[in-house]
């Protein structure tokens, strides 16, 4: 191992979205247009490990990274109740060859 590079941090992301929508009831044929404005926040903390070797013929570069973040449930979100932290896990490898 050459070199090791270990980082950690936090992230925030805003999220707006204005659109519009046919609703129409069972009972009803009316089909209405309606408006929407939709406002998502997503945010938690995140830390990570990578790992490469140099050499004159090729390398490896390995990298993992964990995070873990507050979203939205599918329902309900727009009006704000209900929320939910959902951990992640990402790993990679490569193989780097000059040319």
């Amino acid at each position: 191992m050459d070199w090791l590079v270990v980082y950690g941090g936090g992230e925030v992301i805003y999220l707006s979205a204005n659109y519009e929508y046919e609703a129409s009831t069972k009972s009803k044929s009316v089909e209405k247009k309606k408006k929407a404005d939709d406002e998502l926040w997503i945010y938690g903390p995140f830390a990570g490990i990578q790992l490469n070797t140099t050499g004159s013929h090729w390398r490896i570069v390995f990298a993992l990274e964990g995070n873990f973040i507050n979203l939205p449930n599918a329902t309900g979100w727009n009006k704000r109740e209900e929320r939910h932290w959902r951990p992640s896990v990402a790993a990679s490898a490569k193989v780097l060859f000059p040319f």
